[in-house]
């Protein structure tokens, strides 16, 4: 990507990933690690609570551990 105009995603993780299309098209192909970064974005489900938002918001211990899993997944299979 030289010679390219560098957008900054903010907290948008799925932006950044679109923003390297060879990687989000292996992205796509894999469901699981989709599912997982959904997750690691959205920590209480498909709702307008992101990871950025969650810290304002008191929960269960599990999803802390459920978080972790769908990170190391995603860190993992970067």
């Amino acid at each position: 990507m030289y010679n390219q105009e560098i957008n900054n995603p903010n907290h948008s993780l799925l932006t950044a990933i679109k923003h390297m299309p060879d990687l989000y098209q292996k992205a796509k192909l894999n469901r699981q690690f989709m599912e997982h970064l959904s997750h690691i974005i959205y920590p209480l489900g498909a709702s307008s609570i992101t990871y950025i938002d969650i810290r304002y918001y008191s929960e269960p211990d599990s999803l802390e551990e459920d978080w972790k899993m769908s990170f190391d997944y995603v860190n993992g299979w970067l």
